[in-house]
């Protein structure tokens, strides 16, 4: 099992590739909170709005609330388009210059280090492992800044109202970001290695099935060899099914911790109405703010799932970009050395 220190070095070389386009991705999460934000507080102003237009105010005391519905209903969707446009356009950027920077690798290591080195191999990394690397930044690093942020401004907002109301949120907000995200990384890393590696065994033997063809069927194997192809195909399925229920199953958790928070900041919320420490058009609000607010951390579950698939692509990659030695060439007196060019600027 690979240590902590070979995956927080992993973890390193992932971010030091982010670096060039940092500019993008601070904006990319800023138009992110800015769109669960939005979220947030339309289904907030809504519930102020429906709970003051019962009491039959003049429409004089609505009209804030009313543009306010209207502004944040109207930018969400611009934000969230926007958030979209930006994080794919940094995402794509960034495995772009991954598989750059393995090609590069790939032209000072040949021939000779990639000597027992299959095509299907190293096609499997410059295309799958590469891809898988777009579920590190899209469902781990983004959202996890934009769910902190989130996470404060409804802690500081809820906790306007009450310190233990804004407790009962953190601590959901806990439970369903950090908890549950590594409970399922825990579940799914063996899975998620799996599936890795069965990719690279089925591309790699694809490959090999392609350039050989013609003699598997001159020697009558092609029926072997189609059993074969269809039992690994198999095997991976269930890599993938397995991959879905542990999904499942962390969604079916989160709704949980969602509504059981909500409903405990409703019922705290309705002591503190009784008491008189808190108007009575604001239950609604809470209890919808307290409920929207998850909508920031579930993208982190999703992210903690595919995370042991992410860690085989990467650790396989890097590895190869930072191998180093002399390929010499039969004939040829010069060396290509595969010096630390091949690590990640």
């Amino acid at each position: 099992m690979e240590n902590l220190s070979g995956k927080m070095r992993v973890l390193f070389l992932l971010l030091k590739a982010l670096r060039p386009f940092w500019k993008e991705a601070l904006l990319s999460v800023l138009l992110g909170t800015a769109a669960v934000a939005s979220g947030i507080g339309l289904m907030g102003t809504s519930a102020y709005l429906i709970s003051v237009a019962a009491l039959r105010p003049g429409i004089e005391t609505l009209q804030v609330a009313i543009v306010g519905v209207r502004f944040l209903g109207l930018s969400r969707g611009v934000w969230r388009y926007l958030e979209r446009l930006v994080t794919h356009s940094v995402n794509f950027r960034l495995l772009t210059e991954l598989r750059i920077r393995y090609y590069s690798a790939l032209e000072k290591l040949a021939p000779a280090r990639l000597v027992g080195t299959s095509g299907g191999e190293l096609l499997n990394q410059a295309i799958a492992d590469v891809e898988v690397l777009e579920n590190f930044y899209v469902r781990l690093i983004a959202p996890a800044v934009i769910a902190g942020l989130v996470t404060m401004g409804v802690v500081w907002f809820t906790g306007t109202f009450s310190p233990w109301i804004g407790l009962i949120i953190t601590g959901g907000l806990i439970l369903a970001g950090v908890g549950l995200p590594v409970l399922l990384y825990l579940s799914g890393r063996s899975v998620g290695e799996s599936i890795a590696s069965m990719r690279e065994t089925i591309s790699r033997r694809l490959v090999e099935t392609i350039q050989g063809l013609g003699e598997w069927i001159t020697y009558g194997k092609h029926e072997e060899l189609k059993l074969e192809l269809f039992s690994q195909f198999h095997t991976y399925d269930r890599g993938q099914e397995k991959r879905a229920s542990i999904l499942a199953s962390g969604s079916a958790l989160s709704l949980l911790i969602q509504y059981g928070t909500a409903w405990l900041v409703l019922g705290l919320g309705i002591d503190h109405v009784r008491s008189g420490q808190m108007g009575g058009v604001f239950i609604a609000v809470i209890y919808l703010v307290a409920l929207t607010a998850f909508e920031a951390i579930q993208p982190l579950q999703q992210g903690a799932a595919f995370l042991g698939e992410a860690w085989a692509s990467a650790r396989r990659l890097f590895s190869l970009m930072a191998e180093k030695t002399e390929a010499r060439v039969p004939g040829v007196p010069a060396a290509i050395s595969a010096d630390s060019d091949c690590r990640l600027k």
